[in-house]
């Protein structure tokens, strides 16, 4: 397109021999800060064609540069099947022959305009059947009786990789195959395909306004997109033979933030399964048919399953279709399309059944094991198992110093034990909440280095099903996390002033870690010394820092680390580690802006 020129240069510098290999970086940043001087040099050698000029900078392999003359260049003739397909259009619309033909006119112009002078556009054709129109268009509503009541009509699809293109299930997208056919060098052949789609992606927005041009009505909010499609796959009339076939798929819709208890009764089911069905004979895809929408779950349940805290119910249902054999293993992601672009009316539907619990519902579709929805009596077979969970509330910005009484231990202990029972699902039954920290730690909290976070390791006993024992510990954390705000509250009635900025999180730890005995106490210690450097950015332009200054520097980092480090550590020492000789006390940058003071810290 003649849109990016490429100006490849060699810089030669001469400085000192340590910062040779920071020398191109720094080139690059000299020029990358003047890019504004060098565009408008730039537009003033052609206003005209360098108006709209953009630079950037960057680094290339010298040896990819050469100087030897272009070798002759062998031309080639490709052809590359392109596919337009326009969505968001009427359904039952047709292109007319004239129509088309001035689209193509249009395509055609439109890559001329744009396409790179290396390569020649030779042809944009048509590349569906004449003898059959509807395969630029949908058939619902057709007055041919023949393509209204007849399968064999989706004989004129295109397949791509073994999806429709052109039938989709509410008939509102229609499809243009076309043949272009490109001259240009050999070596670029194989990229001529992509390079056509992204011109034609690039100049969309003038192919929206043709098709606008046309029909405004139809095409008022239409979308383009391209692909490629295999030329095999564009049917003659002899592809007429549909098999059709009857498959069962199974969707199970999920309804979250319902009134916590609710229970559907079986006539409220039967209702809502009712207009499950009217909705997909509404909106399915003429060339598939409704056969049935059953439940699928156990017939012994008078309500819908649900979760933990009963504001989540699943509705598992069994739908039967009949439509073409070799479009069955699709059948399934298109039903959960169709539930999903109409989950609004399903909503309303809802809410007509009970306002109140289905106020804010939101509803989801997901696929399921058919054997896991079970209809016998062996589904009430649970093997209960208990197991213990060790999580540890963290209580955060707590006043220094604060210890927790054992009284006051036992009280938290109490409620986060009642708020567990409270809220957890009822398939689980808790068990314990007990303390699992020393009993010769009087505090009965740890604490960090400024007394401000406080620990309370627990461990949590519950009883549940055996196959959802490895799940139980993170959904209790959930629990805890749910009603934080509550635990909050009861800290702050125990006392306002300690935790009156508290913040709760929790999480798990290693049950060994939780020590019960005495050699918990005994601790090594050791000097270790640590280089750290302090860097100083954005500083004025020949600035040197002088040794009084320097030393107390050093002497306010000493202060400020002794007043902040944790108790555990004591500082020794903060010592200058530069060098003795070097009176400006501060390396700096080659501008002079940046300076670094190295330290030892022991």
């Amino acid at each position: 397109r003649l849109d990016t020129v490429s100006l490849p240069l060699r810089v030669v510098v001469k400085g000192p021999a340590n910062e040779s290999d920071f020398a191109l970086s720094y080139v690059m940043d000299v020029l990358e800060d003047h890019k504004q001087d060098l565009e408008m040099l730039v537009k003033s050698l052609d206003w005209n064609d360098l108006k709209s000029v953009g630079i950037s900078i960057e680094t290339y392999d010298p040896a990819s540069i050469t100087a030897e003359p272009e070798a002759e260049v062998e031309m080639e003739e490709t052809e590359h099947p392109v596919q337009l397909t326009l969505d968001n259009v009427p359904a039952g619309y047709r292109l007319s022959v004239e129509d088309r033909a001035s689209v193509l006119r249009f395509v055609k112009e439109l890559i001329e305009d744009n396409i790179d002078d290396q390569f020649q556009l030779i042809k944009v054709a048509y590349a569906g059947s004449e003898n059959n129109p509807s395969i630029d268009g949908k058939t619902r509503g057709d007055d041919n009786p023949s393509t209204n009541s007849n399968p064999s009509s989706l004989a004129s699809l295109h397949k791509n990789n073994g999806r429709s293109l052109l039938t989709s299930r509410r008939l509102d997208s229609i499809s243009l195959p076309l043949q272009i056919t490109v001259k240009g060098s050999s070596d670029f052949s194989d990229f001529a395909l992509s390079y056509v789609m992204e011109v034609l992606k690039d100049n969309m927005q003038d192919l929206v306004r043709k098709f606008k041009s046309l029909d405004w009505d139809t095409f008022k909010n239409v979308l383009i997109s391209t692909s490629s499609y295999d030329p095999d796959s564009i049917s003659e009339p002899s592809l007429e033979m549909v098999d059709m076939e009857e498959t069962e798929h199974p969707v199970q819709l999920i309804f979250k933030n319902v009134a916590a208890g609710y229970r559907l009764s079986a006539e409220d089911r039967a209702s809502l399964i009712r207009f499950v069905k009217e909705l997909l004979e509404d909106n399915l895809d003429e060339s598939m048919e409704l056969i049935e929408v059953a439940y699928a779950g156990t017939q012994s349940l008078r309500s819908l399953q649900h979760t933990r805290r009963l504001d989540t119910l699943s509705l598992p249902l069994q739908i039967t279709v009949k439509g073409p054999a070799n479009r069955s293993d699709f059948a399934l992601s298109y039903l959960m399309d169709v539930l999903e672009d109409n989950k609004q009316d399903l909503v309303k539907y809802l809410k007509s059944l009970d306002s109140n619990a289905f106020k804010d519902v939101k509803i989801s579709s997901q696929s399921y094991d058919l054997p896991s929805i079970t209809t016998g009596p062996e589904a009430e077979m649970v093997v209960m198992t208990e197991s213990e969970h060790p999580v540890q509330l963290t209580f955060n910005d707590i006043v220094a110093g604060y210890r927790l009484s054992a009284g006051d231990q036992a009280s938290i202990i109490r409620f986060i034990k009642e708020l567990l029972e409270d809220n957890i699902d009822e398939s689980l039954e808790l068990v314990q909440v007990a303390y699992a920290g020393r009993d010769g730690n009087r505090s009965l909290l740890s604490h960090n280095r400024r007394l401000e976070v406080l620990s309370l390791p627990l461990r949590i006993t519950v009883r549940g099903p055996a196959d959802e024992s490895d799940f139980a510990l993170s959904y209790l954390m959930d629990v805890l996390e749910d009603n934080k705000q509550d635990l909050v509250k009861y800290l702050k009635s125990l006392d306002s002033n300690a935790f009156k900025d508290v913040k709760i999180s929790s999480q798990s730890y290693d049950l060994p870690s939780i020590t019960t005995g005495p050699e918990a106490e005994m601790v090594v210690m050791t000097e270790s010394e640590h280089p750290v450097q302090l860097t100083f950015n954005d500083i004025v332009a020949g600035y040197r820092l002088s040794a009084g200054d320097q030393a107390s520097i050093i002497r306010f980092i000493k202060e400020l680390l002794e007043d902040n480090i944790d108790e555990s550590l004591e500082l020794v020492q903060v010592a200058y580690a530069g060098r003795d000789g070097n009176r400006s006390l501060l390396s700096h940058n080659r501008r002079l802006e940046v300076l670094s003071l190295p330290l030892r810290i022991t």
